[in-house]
């Protein structure tokens, strides 16, 4: 990682991609080597990035409703994590200490019951940015868990995911020469909640301690092996 940014250095990575190659052998090319491993990265990334707390979306979108009793004591608490505003037409309304016409509160409930469904429907955006980076790039996302939930948080973005470039992969070819790019500047990703940026750090680190692993364990000895524990260089594309 570069001081003050979120830019993860990845010369360390790209020397083991090069030893995993010498010992995979020349009849597994390089670009199958570089795309699985991409693709094993960003499918652990995504289950190391933080998912949001539906507790936490309850207390800041969840009001407590006064009834006639609780009424005679006064305004009645609410957590203090809810929202202080709503916007309804044009307009600021408090969540917190006031009284309104029956017609006015239940629009203000409902108003809130949709920013709470809408919260939760976008509780794995920060995971799926990861899924959205794979298809960009055309990696394989086969291995991508709960992937209902990534595609519900998709679908909740309105689309904009799909289209903008703040989630990115794309395919180097040059002469010689083959890498994957892979861009996530989500915020829902790399806020101090979700905490992606150290997800796709692991994921990488994670990799290259399993190669060694490997070749502890003698994973690389015959065919069988190697398919085994890298199955996604031996894929047909």
């Amino acid at each position: 990682m570069r001081p003050g940014s979120n830019q993860i250095v990845v010369t360390q990575f790209n020397d083991y991609l090069k030893d995993l190659s010498s010992t995979l052998g020349p009849l597994v090319s390089f670009r199958k080597i570089v795309k699985s491993e991409a693709s094993a990265v960003l499918v652990k990334a995504a289950e190391k990035t933080k998912r949001a707390s539906a507790a936490k979306i309850d207390k800041k979108f969840k009001i407590r409703t006064s009834t006639k009793t609780t009424q005679k004591k006064g305004p009645l608490p609410q957590s203090p994590e809810l929202v202080n505003f709503v916007h309804i037409r044009g307009r600021k309304y408090p969540t917190k200490g006031y009284y309104y016409p029956r017609p006015l509160w239940e629009e203000i409930k409902k108003k809130l019951q949709f920013y709470n469904k809408r919260a939760k429907d976008r509780m794995y955006s920060g995971k799926a940015t990861w899924l959205l980076v794979a298809r960009k790039a055309k990696l394989n996302t086969k291995g991508f868990r709960a992937k209902a939930s990534l595609e519900k948080a998709i679908a909740a973005q309105g689309g904009k995911y799909a289209q903008n470039t703040t989630e990115n992969g794309t395919q180097n070819k040059v002469p010689f020469r083959f890498n994957v790019t892979i861009v996530n500047g989500a915020t829902c990703a790399l806020n101090k909640h979700t905490r992606g940026a150290f997800a796709i750090r692991s994921a990488m680190g994670g990799r290259k301690s399993y190669y060694r692993t490997n070749l502890t364990q003698g994973a690389f000895k015959n065919a069988d092996e190697r398919a085994r524990a890298y199955p996604g260089v031996y894929v047909d594309e």
